[in-house]
């Protein structure tokens, strides 16, 4: 039987969070970072990994770096999701079924704030 390893991310996310953008200790945390030109397949590759659907469009749909994590335990299978300036502990958590319309809303707060 797999162990619960919510534990074990959570306190991967807490490294994370403390070390921050200026990470002088050498210690390698496991993250996707996808990068490339409009239209490229972004999405489309992050879509193949994690079997989650994400936002599409004909025009440009995602404007801005979000940081989404996903988990899947034996308890529960969510996501949470944030800007890369909010700390994780504001992150807000959502299903599966929410990520779409989530990271719209997202978007839509960091490109016109107010």
């Amino acid at each position: 039987m797999l162990a619960d390893v919510r534990p074990i991310l959570e306190k991967i996310d807490k490294v994370r969070e403390a070390l921050g953008n200026d990470n002088k200790i050498d210690i390698e945390l496991p993250t996707i970072v996808v990068i490339g030109d409009q239209s490229s397949g972004k999405s489309s590759v992050l879509e193949s990994i994690s079997q989650v659907e994400l936002p599409k469009g004909a025009t440009c749909v995602t404007r801005c770096p979000i940081v989404l994590q996903l988990r899947n335990t034996r308890d529960e299978e969510y996501a949470t999701i944030r800007t890369e300036q909010e700390k994780e502990s504001d992150a807000q958590k959502i299903t599966l079924d929410e990520i779409q319309h989530a990271i719209r809303d997202k978007q839509e707060s960091v490109m016109m704030p107010g």
